[in-house]
């Protein structure tokens, strides 16, 4: 009798990494822990601002508002560099910032310096992000559509395995998820030295403020920025209108988690499932369906609150608005990689990744102050029909361009 040969969980997932370097899979696994330590705490920090540094909602913004300023605009400089120095310096120097700035939010209690390690936080998103994606976009176009698959499957990998590992941590002590995320990081910090990376600056690269220059010289990605200001307005939601919302009903503290544990599941089937489709498909298509679903999502949140089924099914409209809202989500973050990665030349990803994030912090700016405002709004449906209406100014943009 033959026997049975059984396959070794990990031969599906080398498969889907069949042709990516050695080096990449490393960094993709990386992207995986860094996601699992940010999840695990950072969608807490509105409500952790709310309930237990007692903060107004214009003070959350502003914390909120700090921290996303770094990581994003911060980049219009880091992103240019990365392409002239050692990302494996970079992203050392990025892990320990992020450290340090968890840490020093989940002890701090005063306001001024809650946004001393925002920023700090924020400057670590910067620099480690910036290297991750810069060497992304240089590769070769071939495998760039899978690469960028790929690290939107790890990076929901982490942001399932994070909250649901800390969805046990007790509510009396909220400090300890940022504890534990900042100690994640310190030991990535540690490992970072020794992976694959660029040793050598890039003798293609060219002057940092001339790698600007040319990024916002160019029509196609400044229109390409325009159009997704309304996505990220949205995106931003989900730590701050989410979970102010949802943090302060029967289930308390970590009421808000199934949120992410669905947005995470539902990210690793699309993603996993949509790897085929996402190498034939045009990244035009995937905005236009993908913001799409992001409009029925706050319809359907809208729907269910304005029937009074707010406080009695949380955790129905949770998950109904997690499944709908990631699997445009899922779309939307890799087509907008795969049309940035499309704009550059080589030596210059850097700066048009670094330079793309100024679209990610006016929206998330806007998404912060509209968020922390609609969470105490008395008709939470409100709140839903303006993000639809946002949604739609996205989905409006993109349709257009398809055409």
């Amino acid at each position: 009798m033959d026997a049975i040969k059984f396959t070794r969980p990990s031969a599906w997932l080398t498969g889907m990494a069949d042709g990516v370097p050695v080096s990449t899979r490393i960094l993709l696994s990386f992207q995986f822990l860094v996601n699992l330590s940010v999840f695990g705490s950072l969608p807490l920090l509105a409500a952790f601002l709310d309930l237990e540094r007692h903060l107004d909602a214009g003070s959350v913004a502003s914390v909120l508002t700090v921290n996303l300023l770094a990581s994003r605009l911060l980049p219009l400089v880091l992103g240019a560099s990365t392409d002239r120095f050692s990302s494996r310096v970079l992203a050392t120097l990025g892990l320990i910032c992020r450290a340090a700035g968890f840490v020093g939010l989940a002890l701090t209690p005063s306001f001024t310096g809650l946004l001393t390690w925002a920023f700090l936080s924020g400057l670590g998103a910067a620099l480690y992000e910036t290297t991750a994606y810069s060497i992304f976009g240089s590769l070769d176009v071939a495998v760039r559509p899978k690469v960028f698959a790929l690290n939107n499957l790890a990076l929901n990998l982490g942001a399932l395995i994070g909250p649901a590992v800390l969805i046990v941590v007790p509510n009396t002590d909220r400090t300890l998820p940022f504890l534990v995320s900042g100690m994640i990081f310190a030991v990535l910090a540690l490992v970072a030295p020794w992976i694959s990376g660029r040793r050598a600056s890039n003798p293609a690269a060219v002057h940092p403020l001339r790698g600007l220059m040319i990024a916002f010289g160019d029509r196609r990605f400044r229109r390409l920025c325009w159009a997704l200001v309304p996505f990220w307005t949205v995106y931003t939601q989900i730590y701050v209108f989410v979970p102010l919302t949802f943090s302060n009903g029967a289930s308390g503290y970590n009421g808000v988690r199934p949120f992410y544990i669905t947005n995470a599941l539902v990210g690793i089937a699309t993603a996993s499932l949509g790897m085929g489709w996402f190498q034939r498909t045009t990244w035009r298509s995937m905005m236009t369906i993908g913001h799409a679903a992001m409009c029925c999502c706050f319809a359907i949140a809208a729907l269910l609150f304005d029937h009074g089924w707010g406080a009695g099914a949380s955790l129905v409209i949770l998950i109904a608005v997690a499944v709908v809202f990631t699997f445009g989500e899922s779309l939307i973050l890799p087509a907008s990689n795969i049309a940035l990665a499309d704009l550059t030349t080589d030596g210059n990803a850097g700066s048009y990744f670094g330079a793309s994030a100024i679209s990610w912090a006016i929206g998330g700016m806007l998404g912060n102050f509209i968020g922390s405002a609609a969470a105490g709004w008395t008709v939470h449906t409100l709140g839903w029909v303006v993000f639809m209406g946002i949604s739609v100014i996205g989905l409006l943009a993109f349709w257009r361009w398809q055409k």
